[in-house]
């Protein structure tokens, strides 16, 4: 209790209802595929590490506006990136694990977007994908990345579970 007293957040109306609490890779956590913005805490054996995180399920091409392609709500978990490109670095990928049947996976009736590549919609037991530079590619967290004035690394705080995996290994 000590530990989670001194790591406190404050916020308009405490921890939001929506916040992922995790501390091991593989462990599931549900994921709106409708939301722009996904809050993450990450419990370490000494500290805890909060993040949030935009735009892992939703798509921004061209100017401003951002796309959501799909609607429902998968059981998804980070895992380290075995991916070759990712080799030798700490890298986060997340595997989608099933759809929700209470909230199943389906086309957005609003999306105005550009055409969709069927490999975009999320499969289960495939890495979650997204675009990037207008080519698909898995969602991946580059804990590591170094944060500038301009742009903050939002995914380092999955540190915390590179850390958890060294200590008590990498499953939930």
């Amino acid at each position: 209790m000590a530990l989670a007293q001194e790591h406190r957040y404050p916020s308009r109306c405490g921890v939001s209802i929506r916040s992922q609490f995790l501390r091991a890779f593989g462990q599931p956590f549900d994921l709106s595929l409708a939301h722009k913005l996904h809050t993450f805490v990450f419990v370490g054996q000494k500290h805890i590490a909060q993040t949030r995180i935009q735009k892992i399920t939703t798509f921004q091409y061209g100017s401003v506006m951002c796309n959501v392609p799909f609607l429902g709500s998968v059981v998804c978990c980070f895992e380290p990136s075995t991916l070759k490109e990712h080799s030798g670095t700490r890298v986060a990928v997340i595997r989608v694990l099933r759809s929700l049947k209470s909230d199943p996976i389906r086309p957005n009736p609003s999306y105005t977007g550009p055409p969709l590549s069927p490999q975009l919609c999320p499969q289960e037991g495939q890495l979650l994908m997204t675009p990037y530079r207008r080519k698909l590619q898995p969602w991946a967290g580059h804990v590591d990345a170094k944060s500038t004035p301009k742009r903050v690394n939002r995914t380092a705080a999955l540190a915390v579970l590179f850390d958890n995996a060294l200590v008590y290994g990498s499953t939930a």
